[in-house]
């Protein structure tokens, strides 16, 4: 059983190392955002069963039981958990165009914190005379089922702002997501060990596995999508079909880029934050488009778009 485990750990490290390799080298031709975050969660991730393929090969074969080894791998599972969840937040935010407000990131910031510190005070003074290193674990993950929760709810919840081509696949990966964390809360309860007698297990290496089997997944779609080997991402929000009569504006990359943004309801901050430019030349790109569409406002530009093709030049201004 003990070469089980190990093996279940190695194959996720392997399985993860696998979808970095894609997203780091297939896609950087064209990087974007997403993939940016993708490859965070990842890592994060990656690193998480490094640690627990370490810690377990430590206590299993070399025969290092050290409470204080165990709480280190705690401490640093902790972090890495904490820092997935997070960025998991922006990944969702990023491809259904949800520009979250500044006080709940403060919000979610403040209940890291408290999650973090309730972590190491239970595993320091919950078990004594030793370090109860689970409890803090059990408290790590039922967090992160919390926050997947709520981060898969607003997925589905906003899932009409995805293109229709990629509304299936994340609805996929929200179910997956949403049977995953049943399966992981009955585990960190005890509630499998109870009925059935399954012994509790490590999760995180499942999950990691499944997520990267997504991740090379979506990767060979689009690769099969782009014979020529470029791979272009999907915007999040509704794309300018290259049909339309936006083109006769003669707007640049970046501008229709901008437009699409806008079309999809972001303010000019979160149109910053994820084409990594300043506010002030966001705004010169909105003032521009606004010139070459002959729109007054973001309101009007919205009107004309989601006009018939021809709405945005035949339209009488007066």
């Amino acid at each position: 059983m003990t070469h089980a485990f190990l093996a279940l750990n190695f194959a996720a490290f392997a399985s993860s190392a696998g979808a970095l390799s894609i997203l780091l080298v297939v896609f950087r031709q064209r990087p974007g955002r997403v993939v940016t975050l993708v490859t965070r969660v990842l890592t994060c991730l990656t690193f998480i069963a490094a640690c627990n393929g370490i810690d377990f090969y430590l206590r299993a074969f070399v025969g290092l039981d050290d409470h204080r080894l165990t709480f280190i791998t705690m401490n640093l599972l902790s972090i890495a958990t904490l820092a997935a969840l997070a960025i998991m937040f922006e990944i969702v935010g990023e491809v259904t165009g949800l520009s979250y407000p500044r006080f709940l990131r403060l919000l979610f910031g403040a209940q890291s914190l408290v999650v973090y510190v309730a972590c190491m005070t239970v595993a320091l003074f919950g078990g004594p005379p030793d370090i109860d290193a689970g409890a803090g674990y059990r408290l790590s993950a039922l967090d992160g089922v919390l926050c997947m929760f709520v981060a898969g709810s607003i997925a589905l919840a906003r899932r009409a702002r995805l293109p229709a081509k990629d509304r299936r696949y994340a609805t996929a990966c929200v179910v997956v997501t949403f049977a995953w964390l049943i399966v992981d809360t009955g585990n960190e309860l005890f509630l499998w060990t109870a009925l059935f007698g399954v012994p509790q297990l490590a999760m995180s290496p499942f999950f990691l596995i499944i997520l990267s089997g997504f991740v090379i997944a979506r990767s060979a779609t689009l690769l099969a999508a782009s014979p020529d080997g470029n791979v272009v991402l999907p915007s999040p929000g509704p794309a300018l079909s290259p049909s339309s009569d936006t083109r006769r504006w003669e707007l640049s990359e970046r501008e229709r880029e901008v437009l699409e943004f806008l079309a999809a309801g972001l303010e000019n901050a979160a149109i910053s934050e994820r084409l990594f430019i300043s506010t002030h030349t966001v705004k010169n790109h909105v003032s521009n488009i606004y010139r070459k569409s002959g729109a007054r406002n973001r309101l009007e530009l919205i009107r004309m778009l989601s006009d018939t093709p021809s709405a945005p030049l035949d339209r009488d201004r007066d």
